[in-house]
């Protein structure tokens, strides 16, 4: 009887002792390179992380796309892109699904307000959102970076006028 006490108490304490997420959230302040990718690995922890990357602010650009991989190669580390202005992954997985199953979420320059708008569009922000409540890594650089903010000011034409409402860490869930 005392043992059975005694597993069970120990159970209980550790339903009690749950320890937060770490919420970690890496900006730089130019666009995506080799130092900044290794940094972002070394930040999850694991000796092969799964990195994702989101080329939204670029328009899904090939070239940063090709760039980014590139990247990868030479860290010898397997990564997935996520591209959201064409018909989702070849996979058929969920936006949800990918960026929740991974270590970290690389975030590309471009044009932020297109990229906003487009996240909202289609429930990225809140889905970055859980990422981060799940202790997913979030980075980024130039647009990839002023994103995770609740105010910014771009340089982009349209965006220079006024200040960008970004959604990301203040969506609602």
């Amino acid at each position: 009887m005392f043992r059975l006490l005694l597993i069970l108490g120990l159970f209980i304490m550790n339903l009690s002792v749950t320890k937060a997420q770490d919420k970690k959230i890496f900006v730089w302040g130019g666009d995506i390179n080799l130092k900044f990718t290794r940094y972002i690995v070394d930040l999850t922890g694991k000796e092969h992380p799964r990195l994702c990357y989101l080329p939204t602010a670029s328009g899904d650009n090939p070239d940063n796309i090709r760039f980014w991989g590139s990247i990868c190669n030479a860290l010898k580390i397997d990564t997935l892109v996520m591209n959201v202005w064409v018909s989702a992954s070849p996979d058929n997985q969920s936006f949800e699904d990918i960026l929740l199953h991974s270590d970290a979420i690389v975030v590309g320059g471009g044009n932020t307000l297109n990229m906003i708008g487009i996240w909202k569009a289609q429930g990225i922000d809140k889905i970055l959102k859980k990422a981060l409540d799940k202790g997913i890594i979030l980075s980024g650089g130039s647009a990839g970076s002023i994103c995770w903010f609740e105010k910014g000011i771009s340089d982009r034409l349209y965006e220079a006028l006024y200040r960008t409402y970004l959604f990301v860490l203040h969506a609602q869930t």
